[in-house]
């Protein structure tokens, strides 16, 4: 992933998350990241919303940020979940935007998910915050 984050010019990783929904929404995700600066560690995002889905799922998919260091992932984001589901696929988009001393930091899953919850779409709404576990520069 480091070298795909250097060709690119943006931070690319791996995430799992879960989510409870029922009119509030618990949201949780950890990520493998890799950013253009050399770094690769971990992120866990946690909180909550509202959300107009009623259930339980996990997702996993790719993470693309225009983060340039591990650090600018860190602190409280903004997120927005998309969900669209019949009773056997899951596919969402999970959202994350905040602000550092730099700019506005964007971050961006495509997911596919499992799990018990009613068919059709859902948004849920939120804020996170995002605690950043470094693991090496490359």
């Amino acid at each position: 992933m480091g070298l795909a984050s250097r060709a690119t010019d943006t931070a690319v990783g791996y995430c799992v998350s879960g989510d409870f929904m029922a009119a509030v929404s618990d949201h949780a995700s950890l990520c493998y990241v890799a950013t253009p600066s050399g770094q690769a560690g971990l992120t866990f995002s946690k909180g909550g919303g509202i959300t107009t889905g009623f259930g339980v799922q996990g997702s996993a998919g790719p993470l693309f940020s225009n983060a340039h260091d591990l650090q600018r992932f860190s602190g409280p984001f903004g997120y927005a979940t998309v969900s669209g589901r019949d009773p056997l696929e899951l596919a969402s988009a999970t959202g994350e935007i905040g602000e550092s001393p730099c700019g506005v930091i964007l971050a961006v899953s495509p997911t596919v998910g499992f799990g018990p919850a009613l068919p059709g779409a859902s948004v849920s709404v939120g804020l996170v915050n995002t605690t950043v576990y470094p693991a090496f520069s490359w």
